[in-house]
């Protein structure tokens, strides 16, 4: 073999080894780049998770422990998601006596995704009981398919608390309260765009079960026709307080505020300073300090809606 064959034969073989080389350069590169497309995704749906649960919906709000010496009884810090927070004829006038389920990974940790979505979207729990409807999975039933996978991807980042839950005592059949469930699925609801302030503010609105305390009781049941115009009476730590009317009602309701009002009602609960005092019997079951958080947008988004229902003429003395 001459010398020009051997060099060439050496380029021939350097060449391919660059060739080589490079390509499992790029496939590395490649691989690198899907992994951090995907850890940046899960990061997103777990920051979009946390506002939803925190909130909006509001899930802490019933599953951790509450301290009512404070105004609104803000989250027990160290109790997020534990459950065992009682619910019965007092809170709400519900005939029974059922407690919030521990929601932590240390309940929730080997249930596969599929199990803790039917529980918030159809209310069976893991056993295949139906949960009391106090679990407002009527509501979350509605939502955008992404935005449940967000707050289950958010659940499972909380930490684990082991607290075996109080089992529920039902006076009634579960069947005579169990609500109609949407025929639409997950893989078809929608969540409005922003632009649509109405429709966007009416998500919110069904995601955070605003209805299910502002709407009066009779014989137990919510009145549908009185939707929004309050009453509902809670009795709760020593005080009594009935929910107010956010029907656009001007004279009973919120019709003469402002965006700017309705906007400051929240915003002042931001800080510890807002709510860090002792209102006695004046207190409120209101989660001012949970919903204060949501974004300004979204909040505006809420009144944009809330002034497009029925105004009801329907005056509520709140701490009767």
């Amino acid at each position: 073999m001459n010398r020009t064959v051997s060099l060439l034969i050496v380029v021939i073989l350097a060449l391919i080894g660059l060739q080589c080389g490079g390509k499992k350069a790029a496939q590395q590169e490649n691989i690198e780049i899907k992994a951090k497309a995907k850890a940046d995704s899960i990061d997103r749906l777990v920051k979009r998770g946390k506002y939803l649960t925190l909130n909006v919906a509001g899930c802490l709000y019933c599953h951790s422990q509450r301290d009512y010496k404070w105004f609104s009884g803000p989250i027990i810090s160290g109790t997020e998601g534990m459950g065992g927070q009682k619910f019965d004829e007092d809170f709400g006038g519900i005939p029974v006596e059922v407690y919030a389920r521990n929601i932590t990974p240390s309940a929730i940790g080997n249930l596969p995704d599929e199990k803790v979505i039917r529980a918030i979207t159809q209310g069976i729990s893991q056993n295949g009981d139906t949960l009391y409807p106090l679990m407002p999975y009527s509501h979350f039933s509605k939502m955008n398919k992404e935005d449940v996978l967000s707050i289950v991807a958010f659940l499972r980042t909380l930490s684990p608390i082991a607290n075996e839950v109080p089992k529920r005592k039902l006076k009634i059949s579960i069947h005579d309260v169990v609500p109609a469930l949407p025929r639409n699925t997950l893989e078809t609801n929608v969540r409005p765009e922003f632009a649509d302030k109405v429709a966007y503010g009416g998500y919110l609105v069904n995601m955070a079960g605003c209805v299910d305390c502002h709407t009066p009781l009779k014989k137990k049941n919510l009145l549908d026709e009185q939707a929004f115009s309050g009453g509902h009476e809670f009795r709760v730590s020593g005080f009594t307080v009935r929910s107010a009317n956010i029907t656009p009602d001007s004279t009973t309701g919120i019709g003469a505020w402002t965006e700017d009002v309705f906007l400051a009602k929240f915003t002042q609960y931001r800080s510890a300073d807002g709510y860090q005092y002792n209102p006695g019997k004046n207190n409120s079951v209101m989660p001012w300090t949970i919903f204060s958080g949501m974004d300004d947008f979204d909040l505006k988004f809420i009144y944009a809606y809330l002034r497009t229902i029925k105004p009801i003429k329907n005056k509520v003395i709140k701490n009767p």
